[in-house]
């Protein structure tokens, strides 16, 4: 699927919260299996309530496994696996991987954030090997229709005033 600037097909993420001691055993295990993460965010997160000590121990990560091109089973089954392990409580759900993108396109972020801001809640947008990207949105099918419509239009309601194009 595509528009004039990229193609995008869809990925398996995995988000999960864990501690750094956690996190570094989990990307070992990950890596001993010859398991290649090709898209990764990660976060720390802060308790809003301990201002006096901002060091917060806890992580908010995304991965997306397998090659630039494609995820095998095996790949996802050996993430499930070392999660499961570590007893990490984890999200599976299918992203958006942006691919193809015509280099030193300015306004792409803008253009696609524009697109989907007033139709799909955009849970997160994060670079991937390659230069690809991935998008996280909280309707998938939604945002592949409007996404799929070349040239993707910018929503026509302001429903951010702050940055409105007046």
């Amino acid at each position: 699927m595509g528009t004039n600037c990229f193609t995008f097909k869809l990925r398996t993420q995995f988000s999960f919260i864990v501690d750094d001691c956690t996190l570094s055993h989990i990307l070992d295990c990950i890596a001993k299996k010859g398991i290649n993460i090709t898209g990764y965010f990660q976060t720390k997160l802060f308790d809003p309530n301990n201002k006096c000590h901002p060091k917060f121990d806890l992580n908010l990560v995304r991965l997306v496994v397998g090659s630039t091109d494609c995820e095998s089973n095996k790949d996802l089954l050996g993430v499930k696996e070392v999660l499961c392990y570590h007893c990490v409580d984890f999200e599976e759900k299918y992203v958006i991987q942006v691919v193809n993108i015509t280099p030193g396109t300015p306004g792409l972020f803008s253009s696609i954030n524009k697109a989907l801001l007033c139709n799909v809640t955009i849970n997160a947008l994060y670079e991937g090997e390659e230069s690809e990207f991935f998008i996280d949105v909280s309707d998938i099918c939604k945002a592949l229709k409007i996404l799929s419509k070349p040239p993707v239009k910018h929503c026509e309601k302001d429903c951010c005033s702050c940055c409105s194009d007046d």
